[in-house]
C-alpha cells in the first residue's frame, strides 16, 4: 500500500535532502506508518538510512550540496539535520570498537573527545580508519591492535582490523600513485596532482648568488617537473609543464608566484608554484612550492613596488590570520588531519588552513567590527582521511573585532557560521 503523503518525509524532500525517488520509495514502504508523521526530521533521515533509501553516499553528497547551494538560516537547518544523523552513526561506530575490544578505554575516551560531526563514519572500519588518519590512533598502536585482534579478536574484531589495514595499504598505494578513476567529482588528472602535491609539494636547491629565479627559467621548470613527477613513483605515464608565466613577483620577501598549466596523456588542467629565496642559514636556498592557482593569482597579481598588497588593513596581514587561526582552534571539531608520510612539505601547508590571503580592504560594519573578504586555501578533513592530504579553496566574508583593551583583534562569535558559509571556489 503506498502513502500519498508524510509530514516529515514531505518536508526533507522540500528542503532537498531527499530526491523525488527516495520519497517515492519511502511512501512505498511497508514499514511507513510506524514513523509518526510529526517525528523530527533528523529522526526521519535516520529511519530511511535505517531502510538503505538513502545512503551514506548520499549523506556525504548531500553535505556538499548544502554548502554549495545554501547560506544563512537556510544552510544552517539543512546542516543541523545532517549533522545529528551524522554524530550518532558515529557513536554508534565508535561504541562498536569498543564493545568489541579493538580498543581500549582510553583510546575510546580520546576519540570520543574528537569524534567529527560533519564527516560520515558509517562503518566501525571507517571510524577506526578515521581515528588513524586523523592521529588519535597513532600507527604504533594500530599494529598492535592488529596483532591482538587477528590472534584473539572476536570474528566482528578481526573483520574491522582487516577492514583498515586494506583501506592503510590502499592508501599508501594511491597517495604514491593514480587515484581511482570517480573516487572523487571533477578532473582525474586534477585529483593525479593535487593529493600527491600536498605530501611532495616542496623541493629545496642550494644556489649562490642573490637572485631569485624566474618562473620560466629552464632550471625551475625542470625542478617543478621533477617535484610533480617524484610523488608519483608507481605511475608511468608523466606530467609535463607547459604555459608558465609570473603571476607577480614580491622583491621584498624574495619570492615569485607562478602560473601554468599542466599535461598528462593530452589532458590540461591550471597549476601554481612559487619560487622562493632563503637566506637565512649558512648557505642560500631556493625552494620550489606547488601552490593553488587562484590563491596565486591573488596574492601576487596585486604586487606593488615589490610588496604584497595591504589588502587587510587597517587590521594588518599578520593580525588577521593569527586571530583567523585562533578562531579555528576554536571551531575545530576534530583534529588536524595527518598525512601519512610528509616528504619535504612544510608543517605550515599541512596545517587545516593552509594559507589565508585577503582580497579586499576590511570595511567597518560596526563601532570596532570589521568584515574582511578572504579567500582561504584548507586541508578538508575528509579528503585528508582519504588522500593523505588535498586541499580546498573557499571565499567569504568573516568578521573581526578589537579585544576589550582594544591591543589585538579576534574573530567574533559569528565565526563558526562565516566559515561553513563561505563558497566552494572550483
Amino acid at each position: 500500500m503506498t502513502t500519498d503523503t508524510h509530514t516529515a518525509i514531505d518536508t526533507l524532500h522540500a528542503l532537498k535532502l531527499l530526491t523525488r525517488r527516495q520519497r517515492e520509495q519511502a511512501l512505498a514502504h511497508a514499514e511507513l506508518p510506524q514513523l509518526e508523521a510529526n517525528t523530527s526530521l533528523a529522526d526521519a533521515l535516520m529511519w530511511l538510512y535505517r531502510r538503505q533509501i538513502v545512503t551514506s553516499d548520499d549523506l556525504t553528497g548531500l553535505s556538499q550540496s548544502v554548502l554549495r547551494n545554501y547560506s544563512g538560516t537556510e544552510l544552517e537547518q539543512r546542516l543541523a539535520i545532517l549533522n545529528q544523523l551524522v554524530a550518532t552513526l558515529n557513536l554508534e561506530s565508535l561504541d562498536v570498537l569498543r564493545d568489541e575490544t579493538v580498543i581500549t578505554p582510553e583510546q575510546y575516551q580520546l576519540a570520543l573527545q574528537h569524534l567529527p560531526g560533519d564527516v560520515l563514519l558509517p562503518t566501525p572500519g571507517e571510524a577506526l580508519t578515521w581515528m588513524v588518519y586523523s592521529g588519535v590512533l597513532p600507527r604504533a598502536q594500530l599494529k598492535m591492535i592488529t596483532q591482538r585482534v587477528r590472534a584473539s579478536g572476536s570474528d566482528e574484531a578481526r573483520r574491522i582490523v582487516e577492514h583498515t589495514m586494506a583501506r592503510v595499504e590502499k592508501h599508501k598505494k594511491d597517495v604514491r600513485g593514480v587515484i581511482l578513476e570517480g573516487l572523487f567529482p571533477g578532473s582525474r588528472l586534477a585529483w593525479l596532482i593535487i593529493a600527491p602535491l600536498a605530501l611532495a609539494g616542496m623541493v629545496w636547491y642550494v644556489v649562490s648568488g642573490n637572485s631569485v629565479p624566474a618562473c620560466e627559467a629552464p632550471d625551475t621548470q625542470s625542478a617543478v617537473t621533477r617535484m610533480l613527477n617524484s610523488a608519483r613513483l608507481e605511475n608511468p605515464s608523466r606530467l609535463s609543464l607547459h604555459d608558465v608565466k609570473e603571476a607577480g613577483y614580491a622583491s621584498s620577501h624574495k619570492i615569485r608566484g607562478c602560473l601554468a598549466t599542466v599535461e598528462q596523456d593530452g589532458e590540461k588542467i591550471d597549476f601554481a608554484y612559487t619560487v622562493a629565496r632563503d637566506d637565512s642559514g649558512s648557505s642560500s636556498r631556493i625552494a620550489y612550492t606547488g601552490a593553488q592557482p587562484l590563491l596565486v593569482k591573488a596574492r601576487f597579481g596585486t604586487i606593488k613596488d615589490g610588496e604584497l598588497a595591504q589588502q587587510a588593513n587597517p587590521i594588518g596581514r599578520e593580525a588577521l590570520e593569527k586571530a583567523f587561526r585562533a578562531g579555528m582552534d576554536g571551531a575545530r571539531i576534530m583534529p588536524q588531519p595527518r598525512p601519512a608520510f610528509s616528504l619535504t612539505q612544510s608543517a605550515e601547508r599541512r596545517r587545516e588552513i593552509a594559507e589565508i590571503e585577503p582580497l579586499a580592504p576590511c570595511k567597518e560594519i560596526s563601532p570596532g567590527v570589521y568584515s574582511c573578504r578572504l579567500l582561504i586555501e584548507r586541508n578538508d578533513a575528509l579528503l585528508g582521511m582519504l588522500t593523505g592530504g588535498s586541499s580546498i579553496m573557499q571565499e567569504g566574508d568573516f568578521t573581526f573585532q578589537r579585544d576589550a583593551a582594544g591591543n589585538g583583534w579576534s574573530v567574533t562569535p559569528q565565526f563558526a557560521g562565516e566559515l561553513r558559509q563561505a563558497q566552494l571556489k572550483e
